[in-house]
């Protein structure tokens, strides 16, 4: 670890990286359930939910371009059950991020949201 601070741009890049793949997981989740559900006119739902993942894929495609243009490396996370810690390198340094799982699934509620172009101010928690 370095005393060397990434910019907040690099330190997103990173925060993307890491969390994308966990919205691509809830998607073909709640895809797979959708599936095998009764619902009336499963397959539109089920068509919008693999819209979400092909614009999810495009993302980080992007962040994964813009990692590389700045030399940014992830390496693999050391995950327990409370938390996800990772290494990653950013121009020679290397530096770590820490997020608690409850922090990860309230960033891929949000990021799920904001795909869905959902305000979450309404959301109402079904029980």
């Amino acid at each position: 670890m370095s005393n060397y601070k990434t910019s907040n741009e690099d330190t997103q890049l990173v925060i993307d990286f890491i969390q994308l793949p966990y919205v691509l997981d809830v998607l073909e989740l709640n895809i797979s359930k959708i599936k095998k559900s009764d619902l009336k006119m499963k397959e539109l739902f089920v068509l919008y939910l693999e819209g979400l993942q092909s614009r999810v894929l495009t993302d980080l495609k992007v962040v994964r371009q813009k990692m590389r243009q700045r030399g940014i490396k992830v390496f693999d996370g050391v995950r327990s059950d409370k938390d996800l810690v990772t290494d990653y390198l950013c121009r020679g340094y290397t530096h770590t991020l820490r997020f608690l799982w409850s922090k990860i699934r309230t960033d891929v509620e949000v990021r799920i949201a904001a795909y869905m172009d959902i305000d979450l101010s309404k959301l109402v928690r079904l029980e």
